[in-house]
């Protein structure tokens, strides 16, 4: 008998235990992932699927007072009426005007001409006449004139889900300093198979504002040759555009690295046929190896085909397409001999320059920018770079490196963090976020602070102000900019012009019917954590009025001397509300030790108003903190925790004097 009681109690001591690890790991769980931002993640539709162009990955430039033109796939194109263009300016509807059969079984669809459609990228809505719709994100852009100067932002190899926070933070920094388009280098997802990789990349890249071109990378495909997942959703794998004077061209290098015969030919093709002065090609793996960095320069001079033959077969040449001497001579000679300005790339996950200069003198730039993806060498960075492009064929030099750096000096990419494994560590140093900007309120604040020694020209700032005041009714601080104003559906739609941030700068720009002279708030919250020998602290601010502006950082270990923080990683958590992530030089030795870490925050907002707010850890009940001195709170998370713990404590105690 004595023995069965033993065995039972046993039994509940042990489910006890395994309840309790249970709950306290789920809840820590539950912990961490609170304590993350969650990314964007959008639903996997298979958008080339039946509309063929334009596409998200290949958004079609439309010329004010131009027709466009749809293709799609399948014997129902007679059932398409008409079709709409939608974004932030509203909803703009063209009627069907032609139907034209090209080749077996696709149709060119006629739609226009555009007229009263503001210059931007615009989402396309086929209308059917049984009233069903299908919808192409971010695939028509609208424009008054083609670019004769183009600002091009090129980045790539995010591999979600795992790269999810960088290419959010790419994307973001891409819609502020407003380039005239983008290419994405590939190696959009991890594994293809894995939806959640999707999700992620299409929840941060249909938040862009820019017309972005999409390469495929290695990582989009199942094994050598298939890459059914990817083209079902962003389409073809090799593909043209044109822009006016710019002709970009678009190649794979499949899952092994390299670029077959048929579509160099292809390639070959197309830009024989071109009349543009300034010819892109992009392909994901590099033409030329990383390994020539340690050279200290990368500038090749190919006067004759027999050098561009020797060239191909050298130790410069990446290893991918080493074996494959046939085909990159092939590729050497269409750059050469078509005279193709820009060849850009991705995959090795660092930054690479190379200059080829051949017989006539022209130069030919082979550009890989930094990675975004999560798996860089240590202590390297991650980030883009923005190419400036004209028209005459020529290239702007000092726009292929980092301000500071230099053609062959690396990293040479704008980068986005700090750098893999380096302390203490943050990602953007390009930040800015709207206060109220919901096209619903009477007061609107852009904030931006710009820690790089890049300059930005020309950023993107749009306002969204109800409509039941006329715009006149408005004022701005503190100065009045050039704008122009679109009357929308829903709101007006106020567009900023010829704002430039300077290198280590911030920005405000308020517009507004409604005075401010409250006071912005915030706080010290949770504990204090540390990584090596750093402490990391958070806070929260937030203002009712305005906006919240400038909030910058001191600590102390002795509540005299005042030192500034070590580094501030601002994380935009809502419309009115901002998160910091604050790194102080005071380890958890010295905590443990007996130091007090005292913080202060001076807080202002767009207004001018300000506060100062401190804290202490750890605090001593003794001792009056200094004035606003708050303890950081325990989280409410790990109160839950405790709360459930006890209750299941008591609960199996119970359970078991009742048994016995």
């Amino acid at each position: 008998m004595k023995n069965m009681f033993r065995d039972k109690r046993m039994k509940y001591r042990k489910l006890l235990l395994t309840v309790l690890i249970t709950t306290v790991f789920l809840s820590s769980i539950g912990i961490g992932l609170k304590s993350q931002i969650e990314y964007p993640q959008a639903k996997i539709v298979f958008y080339a699927s039946h509309i063929k162009f334009p596409l998200l990955s290949i958004p079609e430039p439309v010329l004010k007072g131009k027709e466009f033109y749809v293709v799609v796939s399948g014997k129902d194109a007679n059932g398409i009426a008409s079709s709409r263009l939608e974004s932030v300016y509203g909803s703009f509807e063209f009627k069907l005007t032609s139907v034209t059969q090209v080749g077996e079984n696709f149709y060119n669809l006629t739609f226009g001409p555009v007229m009263e459609v503001p210059d931007g990228l615009y989402n396309l809505t086929l209308v059917y006449k049984n009233g069903t719709t299908e919808v192409e994100p971010n695939s028509i852009w609208v424009i008054s004139n083609f670019p004769k100067v183009v600002k091009l932002f090129a980045f790539g190899d995010v591999k979600t889900p795992t790269g999810a926070p960088y290419l959010y933070e790419a994307i973001r920094e891409m819609n502020l300093v407003n380039p005239t388009f983008a290419v994405f280098l590939g190696d959009l997802v991890e594994t293809p198979s894995i939806s959640s990789a999707w999700k992620l990349f299409l929840g941060s890249y249909l938040m862009s504002s820019v017309p972005t071109y999409v390469v495929s990378g290695n990582h989009e495909f199942e094994g050598v040759g298939i890459s059914d997942i990817y083209q079902s959703i962003f389409g073809p794998l090799n593909y043209t555009i044109r822009i006016g004077d710019f002709q970009l061209v678009v190649l794979p290098t499949d899952s092994d690295g390299w670029i077959r015969e048929k579509y160099i030919a292809w390639a070959d093709e197309v830009l024989s046929k071109s009349n543009a002065s300034f010819k892109i090609l992009a392909f994901h793996h590099p033409l030329f190896s990383p390994s020539i960095k340690d050279n200290g320069s990368a500038v090749f001079y190919v006067i004759n085909e027999n050098e561009i033959d020797e060239l191909a077969a050298s130790n410069a040449i990446y290893s991918s397409f080493r074996p494959h001497l046939n085909e990159t001579k092939l590729l050497l000679k269409v750059i050469v001999q078509r005279n193709v300005r820009l060849i850009l790339s991705e995959h090795i996950h660092t930054d690479l320059n190379v200059l080829l200069v051949d017989g006539y003198g022209n130069k030919h730039y082979f550009i890989s920018p930094a990675a975004i993806a999560y798996d860089v060498a240590d202590y390297d960075i991650r980030g883009y770079k923005i190419l400036t492009l004209y028209s005459n064929g020529s290239l702007n030099e000092a726009s292929l490196y980092y301000s500071g750096t230099g053609m062959f000096k690396y990293p040479n990419s704008i980068p986005i963090d700090s750098g893999e494994k380096v302390l203490p560590y943050k990602i953007g140093y390009l930040k800015y976020y709207y206060t109220n900007n919901d096209g619903m309120h009477h007061v609107v604040s852009f904030f931006s602070k710009n820690e790089l020694n890049e300059k930005f020209e020309n950023i993107r700032i749009t306002f969204l102000l109800p409509k039941d005041k006329p715009i006149s009714s408005y004022s701005w601080s503190p100065f009045k900019p050039s704008f122009s104003v679109f009357n929308s559906t829903n709101y007006y739609v106020v567009n900023v012009a010829n704002v430039t941030l300077p290198p280590k700068s911030t920005f405000h720009l308020t517009i507004y019917d409604v005075e401010d002279s409250s006071k912005p708030k915030g706080n010290f919250f949770g504990n204090v954590s540390f990584n090596e020998r750093f402490s990391i602290v958070n806070f929260k601010a937030y203002d009712e009025g305005w906006g919240v502006g400038e909030v910058n950082f001191y600590f102390s270990t002795d509540n005299s001397t005042w030192k500034p923080a070590n580094l501030v990683d601002l994380v935009p958590l809502s419309n009115s509300t901002c998160v910091y992530k604050v790194w102080t030089n005071v380890t958890s030795d010295q905590i443990s030790g007996g130091t007090r870490l005292y913080l202060k925050a001076d807080v202002s907002d767009v207004a001018g108003n300000k506060v100062s707010i401190y804290s202490l850890f750890p605090a001593k009940k003794q001792e009056q903190p200094p004035q606003q001195v708050t303890q950081p709170s325990f989280p409410t998370e790990v109160i839950i925790v405790g709360v459930i713990a006890v209750i299941v404590v008591i609960a199996f105690v119970y359970y078991f004097v009742r048994k016995r």
